[in-house]
């Protein structure tokens, strides 16, 4: 009987060790996944807040914060059209035309137009001349420069960049319009629908056109200036007097218009067969209607 005693005592201490060091080994493993979790939780803590966290500046852009000054912005090419007008008396007109189109030529210029007139008193022209606006200022400091006297000069400008970024602006809104209108003609199945979505994109195909054209039309004139001369050269009368003045030609005028009267009343009775007919059909246009308010009255 001792024996068995001994054998069971045995077994009892053998079952309790064992269960003892498996909860042991049970609290180490949940105690290292714990630590393990934590560490997971405060690694993407620390991702996070690195994210979350603006990039240090560089050294120039700290240099310019520190400065208080802010960061230039890119330049931007402005569209502007330049224009001018030139008033010019010369005294030898051949000449002073031969020099000016040898220096519209040697800054790339072009006539768009030339008139020339001669009355007189004077012998003028007036031309039209395109330049590439980069060669603007040099055209128009050779051509004050020739031989004469600048009666007049004026210059004037308009800045496009606002009005063509607008129409680029709104004419890519109506692209995108318009590719979802094609989006629908491809989805529409019935002939009333189809009809009606055509119907849209025509007409913003036309503003497309229209604004494209607008764009196209401004930046030209931005490129190209656009310089208006005249220039001349009074004429001696015989007498010794030069263009006449105000008052002269107001004299003129009078006595032009007094002319005119007399030539339209030449004309008046060169007509006087017409004054007969014309007389006479009134006369008798009277005498019957008076006759016939007679008969009115007498009935």
């Amino acid at each position: 009987m001792k024996p068995l005693h001994v054998i069971m005592l045995l077994a009892t201490l053998a079952v309790a060790c064992s269960t003892g060091a498996n909860q042991e080994t049970a609290t180490t493993a949940d105690v290292q996944l714990a630590e393990g979790q934590q560490n997971k939780i405060d690694y993407t803590a620390a991702a996070v807040d690195s994210a979350a966290a603006p990039a240090p500046p560089a050294p120039e852009e700290e240099q310019v914060l520190n400065s208080g000054n802010a960061i230039p912005p890119a330049p931007f090419n402005r569209q502007i059209i330049r224009n001018a007008q030139i008033e010019m008396e010369c005294a030898d007109f051949k000449s002073f035309s031969a020099q000016l189109y040898g220096v519209v030529k040697s800054n790339g210029a072009w006539l768009d137009s030339d008139q020339e007139t001669q009355s007189d008193y004077r012998r003028q022209n007036v031309m039209t001349i395109k330049v590439p606006v980069a060669k603007f200022d040099a055209l128009m400091q050779a051509i004050t420069s020739l031989k004469g006297d600048v009666r007049e000069k004026k210059t004037n400008s308009e800045d496009v960049t606002n009005a063509i970024v607008d129409v680029q602006g709104r004419l890519e809104a109506k692209r995108q319009t318009r590719a979802r209108y094609m989006e629908l003609l491809k989805q529409a199945n019935k002939m009333e629908d189809i009809l009606q979505v055509q119907e849209q994109i025509n007409s913003i195909t036309e503003e497309i056109e229209s604004a494209t054209y607008n764009i196209k039309n401004m930046q030209a004139q931005a490129a190209v200036s656009t310089i208006t001369l005249t220039y001349y050269q009074p004429i001696e009368t015989p007498n010794g007097y030069n263009e006449p003045g105000v008052f002269t030609r107001m004299l003129d005028a009078l006595g032009k218009g007094g002319s005119g009267i007399v030539e339209l009343s030449i004309v008046l009775l060169t007509l006087w067969p017409l004054w007969l007919v014309v007389a006479g059909l009134i006369f008798w246009i009277r005498k019957r209607r008076a006759a016939t308010s007679v008969v009115k009255q007498s009935s």
